[in-house]
């Protein structure tokens, strides 16, 4: 717990204030007196580093719990392509003209349940399988996303201009400004979606022993399961909603706390979602930052592939190497 207290008050006010000072403006301008400096950093800024801070958490929870329950370092949303069943269910509430800017959180549900469907289905093949080895579940994930980007690229094409820039702009994996009722709604499902899990945690642990020893202590599996999966594809749904494809947090955070700190998913997951929050808006400030370099903004998601692709690569080495 002390290490979750020291994440909690020092990595993430500090995050919070390296984001919110990058950009034309410092943040000690806030400080100035002058109204328009600090509406751009209250009414622009600060918006959108919440938003980073509210898609880190997510994905890292997400991704922390999907480990744990099938016992495999390189479960994450984006790898399992389950990400990719979201960006399929927001695509489709985009194309109907939901989105979150009036107040409706259809986006985020539609998001969340095509989540769900692509979980439960490797959920399934895990089942029948008896247990899919680390390549198998990659191959399914990449496959799966792959699938999933046919039939966005498709439809594409069958709509206006105006919405295909819309999905273009959003699928690329990059931060808008949103308004402080979208950011209440999606943050509202990523902090119930966090309690659920860290209330799943203790069981989680035992279930990481096995399903006979877990139902013998009288955990049931598959429930465990179904709430984990039902939990972590909201959140899941809840990040893409607003941020569009951005993979390898749910692998970043987790790993490292789990490989730096301890695996106890008690710990690990209220500490994802503070460290994830933390890693996601830094950078996003430097993508920022960048714009200011080079001239144009790069996408969130490289940035964070950039980072979580050598670690994926290294622990399915490692991975493939046990196996044989």
């Amino acid at each position: 717990m002390v290490w979750l207290a020291a994440l909690t008050l020092i990595l993430l006010p500090a995050a919070t204030l390296a984001a919110l000072s990058i950009g034309s403006t410092g943040f000690t301008t806030l400080f100035s007196g002058d109204p328009a400096q600090r509406g751009m950093i209250l009414g622009v800024r600060l918006p959108r580093v919440a938003a980073a801070g509210i898609v880190g958490a997510a994905l890292s929870v997400a991704g922390a719990a999907l480990q744990a329950i099938l016992r495999n370092p390189l479960a994450e949303p984006f790898v399992l392509g389950v990400s990719g069943g979201a960006a399929l269910g927001g695509t489709a509430a985009i194309l109907l003209g939901l989105t979150l800017s009036d107040g409706a959180p259809w986006i985020v549900i539609l998001s969340a349940l095509a989540a769900l469907l692509s979980t439960m289905l490797l959920s399934a093949m895990n089942r029948v399988r008896g247990g899919m080895p680390a390549i198998t579940i990659l191959l399914t994930g990449v496959v799966f996303n792959a699938f999933a980007s046919a039939i966005i690229t498709f439809v594409k094409f069958l709509v206006p201009a105006q919405r295909t820039s819309q999905l273009s702009f959003w699928l690329s994996g990059m931060l808008g400004y949103e308004t402080p009722s979208t950011l209440f709604i999606v943050g509202g499902f990523v902090l119930a979606g966090t309690v659920a899990l860290a209330i799943l945690a203790g069981r989680m642990n035992i279930l990481s022993l096995g399903d006979h020893v877990a139902s013998t202590l009288g955990v049931p599996p598959s429930r465990i399961r179904l709430h984990v999966f039902i939990w972590s594809s909201l959140l899941t749904g809840a990040a893409v909603s607003i941020s569009g494809l951005v993979g390898f947090v749910g692998l970043i955070v987790p790993q490292g706390l789990r490989l730096a700190v301890t695996p106890d998913n008690r710990f690990l997951v209220p500490a994802s979602a503070v460290t994830g929050a933390a890693f996601v808006m830094i950078s996003d400030a430097f993508c920022r930052w960048l714009t200011g370099v080079v001239g144009s903004e790069p996408p969130l998601g490289a940035i964070t592939a950039l980072v979580g692709g050598p670690l994926f690569i290294w622990l399915l080495r490692k991975n493939i190497r046990g196996e044989q």
